[in-house]
């Protein structure tokens, strides 16, 4: 099963625990790569990817920034001159919908480290078999086609559906109230 290019979410687990994978909230300005961590709950929100299809693999896309490898973990790439981004291959889990194992060009997976840092745990490279591997990808718009449906809908004053005949003017009070006062305050 391949994915089209498109914009995903990811989440890992470990243990019992289970969140978005992403960068920090809070990183340093430097051009250096960033870590990808399996994020505390406490980070803010799910941070959207982008997975790019190409004839290698795919392009895994945090934050507009490419990723790849740097001392056995997974990192964004911000300044490509320091390290080269990766062409991830994705293996679905047999059986199981929208959950697959990402292998680096080294044979190596994806892994949620063992270690515990201040922004979650980290993502890093290891043979198959250890620790946690598998990861949740799954569309960003199948959980909110109808949140996206019910803002895109006109809504008057009180967050009701736009109804032209309701909202005639001339069932408006005036900014001043209606007729001879309004004139009279004008004149």
């Amino acid at each position: 099963m391949s994915l089209p290019s498109a914009a995903y979410f990811i989440l890992g687990s470990y243990g019992n625990y289970q969140y978005s994978i992403g960068r920090a909230p809070v990183e340093d300005k430097s051009l250096n790569p960033k870590q990808v961590y399996l994020l505390r709950p406490s980070a803010v929100g799910m941070t959207p990817w982008v997975l790019l299809k190409t004839p290698r693999g795919y392009v895994f896309k945090i934050k507009d920034a490419p990723t790849g490898i740097a001392d056995d973990a997974v990192v964004a790439i911000l300044n490509p001159s320091l390290t080269h981004y990766v062409a991830w291959d994705l293996e679905p889990v047999p059986g199981e919908q929208d959950r697959f194992r990402v292998r680096g060009p080294n044979g190596q997976y994806w892994t949620v480290d063992d270690r515990d840092t201040q922004n979650g745990r980290r993502i890093v490279l290891r043979e198959s078999g250890e620790g946690s591997q598998i990861f949740n990808i799954f569309r960003a718009y199948r959980e909110f086609a109808e949140e996206e449906e019910r803002y895109s809908r006109p809504v008057d004053g009180n967050q009701r559906d736009y109804d032209s005949e309701r909202n005639r003017d001339d069932d408006r009070q005036g900014l001043f109230g209606y007729g001879k006062r309004e004139k009279k305050f004008c004149s």
